[in-house]
């Protein structure tokens, strides 16, 4: 019986050890990974084809190709907000519109 002991308590000094050692391999190898983007683009090219000529929000973001926090910059002061009709907390935007307001801006040299 004391030698089951022993050997239970020293098998579990090894899963310890293992464990331990796996961790800091992990934790040594964690800064060599990439970090995860902060502007994720998002891709419009699955939408419905009888919604195609609206966008949410975020696909605004992807057509613009900014972040998300300059749509919202750009709602907020309300830029482009004529463009789109609120539904409930979010806004829907008409591609044509918006198509027409870059071309105004990039001839404005904005």
């Amino acid at each position: 019986m004391k030698n089951l002991n022993i050997s239970l308590f020293l098998g579990c000094c090894v899963i310890g050890v293992c464990v331990i050692i796996s961790g800091v391999i992990i934790a040594y190898k964690l800064p060599e990974t990439e970090s995860f983007p902060n502007n994720i683009s998002v891709s419009t090219t699955d939408a419905e084809p009888e919604f195609k000529d609206f966008l949410s929000e975020y696909e605004v973001a992807a057509y613009l190709s900014v972040n998300n926090d300059d749509v919202t910059k750009l709602i907020q002061s309300g830029e482009i907000t004529a463009f789109g009709t609120k539904s409930g907390d979010s806004y829907v935007f008409s591609k044509v519109a918006l198509e027409g307001w870059m071309n105004g801006r990039i001839s404005q040299g904005k």
